[in-house]
């Protein structure tokens, strides 16, 4: 713990573990910490996650639940902490949900509970938000905010939108249940920038009080010096069904083309359809220079292909069902399915040249 006026720091425990993550009691008097056995990227999944309570004033650590794979985002709330972690505690291949361990009986060993999310969508965020919690979740190719409030499992919506949200925070109004929400994203053509907005915490459409407003102008010096380019690039979502017919699939399309140009193009585009890892992960509509697992993607654009990225099933975003796809080699399987059904579609709709279509694989190997 380090002392802000000393500058000077001190040890509170000292355990052979690597932890993870640290939320403080709303008093300030306990710790909450999870940690896993040792450092290794695969420990989490191989031996589980811990969290304990360490109290101030004891000096104690007490363990209190163990969870079986990894888990994220602790955030204690009144007598509540919550976490994020996979819906099957089993495994990774599987939707992100909130759970919750119960602190009001005291500070001692105990389980957890399914909270809320996960089932037809996924939780990506936690923050404390007063006595409430304020949950960032994919919903399809939606960003969205939720509150939830006390014990209930019914949550309102603050805040959706079909794009990338990179970032998010929240306070409430002391004067009033307004939320101030202050919100980084992008667009297809405008870099990422920092905007708030007010919501009535009573909301439940997700529309706030008042427009969204611009904080920054951090990438006016690139939309000045590149134009052009920046405003030959728009984006579609496609959806279809998957070839067996079980699910309905979904992409983002990204086309070297203005925002005027009908969405049949005249003329179809040569493409290269770029496939994230994961596979528990999401593609939607985000500023398209910066595309995550593509390095190429302003050359492409500029040189006139278009970008095809399908979610796939073991994709995020679409609850529980569509993530387990991913487990015992379904990315290989499905997925693979999936990927030419999407492609296909887009070749049926016009958009894509079937002569002139790459295939770009960018994952994260750790070994």
């Amino acid at each position: 713990m380090v002392d802000l006026d000393s500058k000077e720091s001190a040890t509170l425990i000292s355990k052979e573990v690597h932890i993870i993550d640290l939320a403080c009691s709303e008093d300030g008097s306990k710790i909450a910490v999870s940690y896993v056995k040792n450092p290794d990227l695969d420990a989490k999944y191989l031996y589980g996650t811990t969290v304990a309570v360490y109290e101030l004033a004891t000096k104690a650590l007490t363990e209190i639940c163990h969870f079986a794979t990894y888990l994220t985002e602790l955030t204690w709330v009144g007598d509540n902490l919550y976490f994020i972690g996979p819906a099957d505690e089993t495994t990774a291949a599987s939707s992100q949900m909130v759970f919750r361990i119960d602190l009001g009986t005291g500070i001692k060993h105990k389980g957890y509970t399914k909270q809320a999310y996960g089932e037809v969508n996924c939780a990506m965020k936690l923050k404390r938000l007063g006595t409430a919690l304020a949950i960032g979740i994919q919903d399809g190719m939606a960003d969205e905010i939720h509150i939830l409030e006390g014990r209930r499992r019914e949550s309102r919506n603050l805040f959706t939108q079909n794009q990338t949200l990179d970032a998010w925070d929240a306070i409430v109004r002391p004067d009033s249940d307004e939320v101030i929400l202050a919100l980084s994203t992008s667009s297809t053509s405008h870099p990422a920038e920092v905007y708030s907005m007010t919501v009535s915490s009573l909301s439940s459409d997700g529309r706030g009080v008042d427009p969204i407003t611009p904080l920054s102008t951090h990438g006016q010096n690139l939309l000045t010096t590149y134009p052009n380019e920046l405003t030959r690039i728009h984006s579609e979502f496609l959806t279809c069904p998957s070839a067996d017919g079980t699910v309905q699939l979904d992409a983002t399309l990204f086309l070297p083309t203005s925002q005027s140009t009908p969405r049949r193009p005249p003329h179809p585009f040569p493409i290269l359809v770029t496939l994230h890892g994961g596979p528990y992960y999401r593609f939607t509509t985000t500023f398209a220079p910066l595309l995550p697992h593509s390095i190429f993607t302003a050359l492409l654009l500029s040189a006139g292909y278009a970008i095809l990225l399908p979610n796939y099933r073991g994709s995020s975003g679409r609850g529980r069902a569509f993530a387990e796809y991913g487990k015992n080699g379904g990315s290989g399987r499905e997925g693979y399915e999936d990927v030419i059904t999407m492609t296909s579609h887009a070749v049926r709709e016009g958009f894509v040249d079937p002569a002139r279509v790459g295939v770009l694989v960018v994952v994260l190997a750790v070994g």
